[in-house]
Parts: C-alpha cells; structure tokens; sequence
C-alpha cells in the first residue's frame, strides 16, 4: 500500500524512528519479506499446499527455513531474492535500504559498514545488489510518449588526468518544461549500433527529440519506426546549445557533483551501478515515502543477484526478458 507499511505505522514521512517502529528485530524483517514474497500466502512449489511450518535453531539459516506440511519440503524464506545466500541479518539489510533509500544524496560503502556494523567489503557488495535491482528495464519503464520530449547528449565520467568513460543521457520533459524521468546508460563506443541498441529501447512511440543535431542521432531517427523528430542546434548557435539542453546540462552536473562528494572517485567498471542508483533516486523524488518500500519490494520479488555476477559482469540495458 503507498504512503503506508501494512502496519500503516507512517503515513507522511520514514525517518529513523519509524523504521524502528516498522522493524524493531528480525522477526518484524523475516514478517515483512514472508508477506512480499507470498501476497497471496505460501505456496508450495512442489506439492502446491498452503500451509508450512517455521523451523527453529541457531542461526539465520535454520530461523529462515520454511517447510510444507504436507511434503516436508523445506524453502528458504530469502531463495530467489536479493537477500539470497547471505550471512548478514534481515535487519541489517533493511537498515542499508534505508540508509539508501532515505538518505537524499546516498550514502558510500564506508559509512555505510559503520551505521550497520559489517566491514567495508560487505558494505560495498551489499549497495552494488541494491544499486543492480534499482536498474530499470527498457520494456517495463519506457520514457517520453505523445506531447512529450526526450532530450539527448552525450557527457563524459572520469577525472582530469584518468580514463573516461562515454555515456548517453535521456531526459524526459512535458510541453509546459516540467522534468520528468532520466535515463542513464554507458556507451562502449559512438557507433550508429551502440546507440540504437541503448536509446531507442527506452523511447517510446511519439515523442519528439531534442539533440545537438549530431550526425549518429540523425541516422537513429531515420531508422526508428515512428520517426522521432529532432530539433537541432544549427552551426551559428553552437555556443548557446548549453542553453538550449540547460535541464540536461544541469543533471549531468548534479550527477558529477553527487558521485565527488559521496564516493570521491570509483572504477570505470562500475559506472552504471553509480547512474542506476542517481537515476533511481531522481525518478522518485516526488514519492519518497514509498521509495523504501519499493526498493525492498523489488529486493524481495526480482530474481536472485549472486556474488559473482555483480563482480565480473556489468549491467544490462538492452530489452531483458520478462
């Protein structure tokens, strides 16, 4: 329910003290995800009973288990959710997602080791599931539409004297100028195809583009289907194209600003997990009381992250199966 735990323990902000209200233990935390998990109450993969008991013994993994009645099949209450496999309490997590979450500018794997009181290394492999599931899947959460406009333009990540990393920016307004959603992505070069296979997924049918008229978006549009149309900046206005994309130009420097001042610096690699997270955080602002639950909604119902696939390999942001 938004605005609202099923408790209805907060109705017009989350702080702290709520949380506390909402989960004073683990037993509040392993209630709430048993009531994500199975809305409609267990449910047996196997013999497809209703009911089960709750194993008890030391340790979370004994606490967590669950077992239908009927076929004694035994499935652990955090199987298939970000939580998978882990030796951390359910409390601790949901203090990161909040500290996350709740927290306007995030927070960095070092502060957050230090509020919930695991090492720096769990901290950091913690907030890169957290920011994986805040990635948005271009076919479930597609930008623009009919009378509105998707700004568009490349910007650089990197320092002064270090590598840089090529990103695309999309940035979704009403006709009025109100902003709506952004949309990150990283760009492995500036063919036509890289462009294609990261933009167009993301825009839907009907709006209207504004660009710096660069040639590549160009030979996008004559390829798209519903042929986007593009306002472009002519050479003589070059110098007031700032002007012409400033909401643009304004969130990539907010995006520059956030990552300095919370994280210092981070690898190259690791560039999109940093944009899910902004990006996440800037599509919500307008609801933020409901920016825990849904982040934890998502922790619970999405398919399992494991270890190794945060570490070796990099976020999608062409179409996923659903």
């Amino acid at each position: 329910m938004l605005g609202k735990t099923p408790t209805g323990i907060y109705k017009k902000y989350f702080g702290i003290r709520e949380f506390i209200k909402a989960f004073p233990d683990e037993k509040a935390c392993e209630k709430r995800v048993l009531e994500l998990k199975y809305p409609n109450g267990f449910y047996c993969s196997f013999c497809h009973h209703t009911t089960f008991y709750r194993l008890n013994g030391p340790g979370f993994k004994r606490s967590r288990l669950l077992q239908c009645q009927k076929c004694k099949k035994q499935v652990s209450l955090t199987a298939n959710t970000v939580f998978h496999g882990t030796k951390v309490s359910l409390h601790q997590w949901f203090l990161a997602i909040f500290f996350v979450t709740q927290t306007k500018k995030g927070i960095s794997g070092w502060q957050l080791s230090k509020q919930i009181g695991v090492c720096e290394a769990t901290a950091r492999l913690m907030l890169y599931k957290l920011r994986r599931e805040m990635e948005e899947k271009s076919i479930e959460y597609q930008i623009g539409g009919l009378d509105k406009i998707i700004e568009m333009d490349e910007f650089e990540v990197g320092g002064v004297n270090a590598p840089k990393q090529n990103s695309l920016i999309l940035l979704e307004k009403q006709r009025n100028g109100r902003l709506g959603r952004v949309r990150f992505a990283v760009l492995k070069d500036e063919t036509v195809k890289s462009l294609e296979l990261l933009a167009i997924p993301q825009i839907a049918a009907g709006s209207t583009i504004h660009s710096d008229g660069k040639k590549t978006y160009k030979k996008i549009v004559e390829k798209y289907l519903h042929r986007l149309e593009i306002k472009q900046v002519a050479h003589w206005e070059e110098s007031h194209s700032h002007a012409f994309l400033n909401d643009l130009n304004t969130i990539v420097g907010n995006f520059k600003t956030w990552y300095r001042g919370i994280h210092h610096s981070f690898a190259l690699r690791n560039t999109a997990y940093y944009m899910n997270e902004f990006a996440y955080r800037f599509n919500r602002r307008r609801s933020e009381i409901n920016i825990f639950e849904r982040l934890l909604n998502r922790s619970i119902t999405r398919a399992r992250i494991l270890k190794r696939s945060v570490l070796f390999s990099e976020p999608q942001y062409q179409p996923l199966a659903a």
